[in-house]
C-alpha cells in the first residue's frame, strides 16, 4: 500500500494526517495493509480518524485503502 501513494501525496498525507510524524505513518499504513479485509482495514482508518474534518489527504488515505482491498 505504501507505493500507492505518490510522494506529494505521501508528504500531504504525513503532514495532515500524522502531524509530520513519518514513523506514525507507515506504522499505521502497515497495520491498515496488514487487515484481513477492507471492512477491517476502513474501520481502522474512521477510528485514527474519527475526530478529523474532511480532507484532501484523509480522502486519499481513504482511497487508496479501497483500492488494496477492492481492486
Amino acid at each position: 500500500m505504501n507505493s500507492a501513494f505518490s510522494l506529494n501525496d505521501k508528504i500531504m498525507i504525513i503532514k495532515e494526517l500524522f502531524n509530520s510524524d513519518a514513523d506514525s505513518c507507515n506504522d499505521f499504513i502497515a497495520k491498515v495493509n496488514n487487515s484481513s479485509n477492507y471492512e477491517e482495514a476502513i474501520t481502522m482508518v474512521k477510528e485514527k480518524f474519527t475526530n478529523m474534518e474532511e480532507s484532501e489527504s484523509l480522502e486519499k488515505f481513504i482511497e487508496i485503502t479501497y483500492r488494496r482491498f477492492m481492486e
